[in-house]
């Protein structure tokens, strides 16, 4: 069901930063990637298609962040990533985006040094999955002192499980996302008498979907407005190519 104004002023979100502190971590604006950019929006992994304009990119960064963190008010992601999502993508649907595709594969025990990136694209569609493998090839190269990382590794990262999200924002008619949630935790298995092995228990869930933009341009103003100082602190471009996001209105 759509939300209205009302419903955006009156859900609670987890991890708001006081005004004071916002930018901590990176003074400059929050901004939007546009150009075929990459950007952190707290524990998701964005690759922006080069074709998409400022706006609907825009509507991407701030709608994703609001639901991630109206999810965290309820649910940690890295111990209840089936909770969490449920929440994410019902407050997504809320304001606006069309889930068409929702697959869970099955689980698996995966061993140390698994290539992830490889893992998470083949879950997606071919177009994104190009997209978002350069994505994540830009999050790869930097180290984790830089901005963009510690943000990411805040939101994503517990003491033996993480839940991460990396994703593709395509130029549709209207912005459409695919994504590939990954949740793990370490898992330690005794096989004999002073013999054991590390692995991750793994679970995932693909999901495309796609943001009407009519919907959403009338609750725009009100979800920027409630986030407030909350991109500053989690939103960070990895690329060079930057546009400002649109401000709330003073």
């Amino acid at each position: 069901m759509a939300m209205n104004p009302a419903d955006i002023a009156s859900i609670e979100l987890g991890g708001l930063p006081p005004a004071a502190t916002a930018a901590s971590d990176h003074p400059e604006p929050a901004v939007v990637a546009v150009g075929g950019s990459t950007q952190v929006n707290q524990g998701i992994l964005i690759a922006y298609d080069s074709a998409m304009p400022t706006q609907p990119a825009a509507d991407v960064t701030y709608s994703l962040l609001f639901a991630q963190l109206a999810a965290d008010a309820q649910n940690d992601r890295r111990t209840a990533p089936d909770a969490w999502m449920s929440v994410w993508l019902d407050v997504l649907q809320g304001v606006g985006w069309i889930v068409e595709r929702d697959n869970r594969p099955p689980g698996r025990e995966l061993p140390l040094g698994t290539e992830w990136p490889a893992l998470v694209t083949g879950l997606l569609p071919t177009s994104a999955a190009q997209l978002c493998a350069g994505g994540m090839a830009v999050a790869q190269k930097l180290p984790p002192t830089a901005p963009g990382m510690k943000v990411w590794g805040r939101s994503i990262a517990g003491a033996d499980r993480a839940m991460f999200i990396p994703a593709a924002a395509l130029a549709t008619r209207d912005p459409t996302i695919a994504a590939v949630a990954v949740a793990w935790q370490l898992h330690q298995e005794l096989t004999t008498f002073f013999t054991w092995s590390l692995a991750f228990l793994a679970q995932f869930r693909s999901v495309q979907m796609t943001l009407n933009e009519t919907v959403y341009s009338r609750l725009r103003q009100d979800i920027i407005a409630r986030l407030g100082t909350a991109p500053a602190t989690y939103v960070v471009e990895l690329t060079a190519s930057r546009q400002e996001i649109p401000r709330s209105k003073e």
